[in-house]
């Protein structure tokens, strides 16, 4: 009934309970056929019929739930391992064609358990009746198929196939660890590495295979070259050997010798055992150094000595280290020079017409020498000697130097003037050798602080100038006010920083154009309003007060008994009442107060 191809396209889904990994179970659906369009129950699954034949198709979904090992399913498993569905994948056909067109990747959902090794796989082929995929309503089912077995990974994929009356279902299952976990439980973790904490790779079993090189619980220690000499070498990379201090060799096998050690070796560290023929703390004496070089002369004798190889023994009238230098003896000095021993040997005094080391040069008189060129015989401490005029030099001043010859001139020509000579300096450069760049501002003079600079464009020196001038050199002065006009009768100042206006009393701003009030700084006391006037202020008091700032308290009639002494001046005292000014007198004389009230026509304050 088969006889067909099963789907290369699998579709693989996995299980997991937690994002963390160990491994997957996977279960790949190859192909289903629904020969009728029906559920297991019998009723078709879409249209008009409840019975086959069946003219709508299955829309067909599977839910895969994945248990512990039980033989006896529930209707409705709770799937503790894992559980997941696929959306609708096709009708009552499900093959490779189909699987094809619908490019479904395989699904990989890893479980974080260790895998016990058996289980319980139930697969519900189901019809999404209501576009919901319901997993609730077993009327919906098409077929179910349960798997109660073992495996332990990694498992090679199990065919399984579930055929009903009219259902044929093919799929395939296996349990699989993840990378760098092993075992049948995916519960050993072996990662590959290689760095300080560990060179290995893992084999099947999760067990540590270390590289090339490495050794060790986590091969973390590296092998040495088989001629390493373990004592005395260390390795830190594979095949080496590393010399502890004081040994050498590709095997630090050879001790080094002591650093001064010249001509000796060593057994241990920082020895020096001299060689057959030399001695000495470093092997630095040659036992026969006057054998082989013979350094005594004039017939000295050498003889061996620890501390510097050798002493001479000088003979008779010779000294020095070598026997080098002579002693004074008659007949050293020539022509009666005076001889005396010293440390380097004897020296001649000379008679005044005799020089040299031995007095064996006569002394040259000017009357023995001819000077050339204009030269000048005079006597100097060996005798005569010529004074040459430049540009001549010489015993005799016989040659001839061209003070060009030495190109004198750095950034120009030189022209020899005979005795001397001067540079014709190239453009932007000075000095009498041409070695000093021409600065143009040097003599451009900027007045009044300005600045010279050179121009990008001309190359010509010109002035940045301050605020207050102008001109190339800034001795221009900028009138600052010209454009700054001071209202109600300010004055401009400008300054190098800044201009403004100095404003009359009673002004204020940038250009004194706001009057200022000069009420704010008026206080009227006992109820008294400050009014402002044209240029001047007051304070109109309460009708019970006076003065300046309304601070001198005024008496009514009936007090002026007690008060005698007020009764004699006259009180003027006035108030705003409605816009109208009431004035009033107070007279008083011998205990009785007439009082004069008149009124005056409305101000306008």
């Amino acid at each position: 009934m088969m006889g067909r191809t099963l789907a290369g396209l699998t579709l693989v889904i996995t299980f997991a309970v937690q994002a963390l990994s160990m491994g997957m179970f996977q279960v790949s659906i190859m192909a289903i056929y629904n020969y009728r369009g029906q559920k297991d129950n019998g009723r078709c699954c879409d249209g008009n019929q409840e019975r086959p034949p069946c003219t709508m198709e299955c829309r067909t979904f599977f839910s895969i739930c994945l248990l512990h090992y039980i033989t006896d399913v529930p209707e409705t498993p709770s799937c503790p391992f894992g559980h997941t569905f696929t959306p609708v994948l096709g009708g009552n056909t499900i093959n490779e064609t189909a699987l094809a067109v619908l490019n479904y990747f395989p699904l990989q959902i890893p479980f974080s358990y260790g895998w016990p090794g058996t289980f319980t796989l139930v697969i519900d082929v189901l019809h999404d009746a209501f576009h919901n995929r319901t997993l609730s309503d077993p009327s919906q089912r098409i077929l179910r198929s349960v798997v109660i077995d073992t495996a332990h990974p990694p498992t090679l994929w199990r065919k399984k196939t579930e055929i009903s009356e009219s259902v044929d279902l093919f799929y395939n299952f296996r349990v699989l660890c993840d990378e760098n976990y092993y075992g049948p439980e995916c519960n050993t973790l072996c990662r590959p590495r290689n760095d300080n904490l560990g060179h290995y790779l893992c084999d099947e079993n999760g067990t540590k295979i270390c590289l090339p090189g490495w050794e060790g619980e986590h091969c973390q220690r590296a092998l040495c070259l088989d001629t390493c000499n373990r004592t005395n070498g260390i390795c830190e990379e594979p095949f080496t050997c590393r010399c502890i201090m004081g040994w050498t060799g590709e095997s630090c096998d050879q001790c080094l010798t002591h650093p001064k050690c010249v001509n000796g070796y060593c057994l241990q560290p920082s020895q020096c055992i001299c060689l057959g023929g030399w001695r000495g703390e470093y092997c630095n004496v040659d036992t026969n150094f006057c054998m082989k070089t013979q350094p005594c002369m004039n017939g000295g004798t050498c003889l061996f000595n620890l501390t510097s190889n050798y002493t001479c023994l000088c003979p008779h009238n010779f000294t020095g280290i070598h026997c080098e230098n002579r002693l004074c003896y008659e007949g050293f000095c020539e022509h009666g020079g005076h001889c005396q021993d010293s440390d380097l040997g004897p020296t001649c005094t000379c008679p005044p017409e005799y020089h040299g080391v031995r007095c064996e040069n006569p002394v040259p008189t000017c009357q023995e020498i001819a000077c050339k060129n204009n030269g000048t015989c005079i006597m100097k401490e060996f005798g005569a000697a010529c004074d040459c005029l430049a540009p001549f030099i010489g015993k005799r001043c016989e040659t001839y130097i061209n003070p060009c010859d030495d190109s004198p001139c750095k950034n120009g020509r030189c022209l020899n003037m005979s005795d001397s000579y001067t540079c014709s300096c190239e453009e932007g450069y000075k000095g009498d050798n041409c070695d000093i760049i021409v600065d143009l501002c040097d003599d451009f003079i900027c007045y009044n602080g300005g600045t010279c600079f050179l121009d990008s464009t001309s190359k010509l020196p010109v002035c940045a100038c301050g605020d207050q001038f102008s001109g190339p050199d800034c001795r221009n002065t900028i009138d600052l006010c010209v454009n700054h006009h001071c209202q109600n009768g300010g004055s401009c100042k400008g300054t190098s920083l800044d201009v403004n206006c100095e404003c009359t009393d009673g002004y204020s701003g940038v250009y004194c154009e706001h009057r200022r009030d000069l009420c704010q700084d008026i206080v009227c006391k006992n109820g008294g309003i400050c009014k402002h006037f044209e240029n001047s202020t007051k304070c109109v008091c309460d009708p019970h007060y006076e003065g300046q700032q309304c601070e001198v308290p005024l008496l009514q009639s009936d007090q002026s008994a007690t008060h005698p002494t007020l009764g004699d001046k006259d009180r003027d005292m006035g108030y705003v009442n409605n816009g109208v000014t009431l004035h009033h007198t107070i007279y008083t004389t011998l205990g009785t107060t007439l009082i004069i009230i008149y009124f005056c026509i409305p101000m306008k304050l």
